[in-house]
């Protein structure tokens, strides 16, 4: 058996030989999943801070620039962008 015959015959080639399109397939389901698990965390994070934020009225905020910066324009949620399955192959 030649080596190439016995790579192609090895567990690794099996399990981690892709093709240029399961490739593709792979990251854009992973892209898609991760996108969502992030804007899932900042939607709970933001909760959590709009939570405190009531919890506390009356009590002067920490704002060190006097700006409202972190709150949304308008109780709007801004649309979170992250990168594409193309974007992070460039990367």
């Amino acid at each position: 058996m030649i080596e190439d015959d016995f790579y192609r015959s090895s567990s690794q080639f099996r399990l981690w030989s892709y093709t240029e399109t399961s490739l593709k397939a792979l990251r854009a389901t992973t892209n898609a999943n991760a996108s969502e698990r992030v804007r899932s965390a900042l939607r709970k994070s933001r909760e959590a801070q709009q939570s405190a934020t009531s919890s506390a009225a009356g009590t002067p905020a920490a704002n060190q620039n006097g700006s409202d910066a972190d709150s949304k324009a308008g109780g709007e949620e801004t649309e979170i962008e992250c990168l594409t399955p193309e974007e992070e192959h460039q990367l």
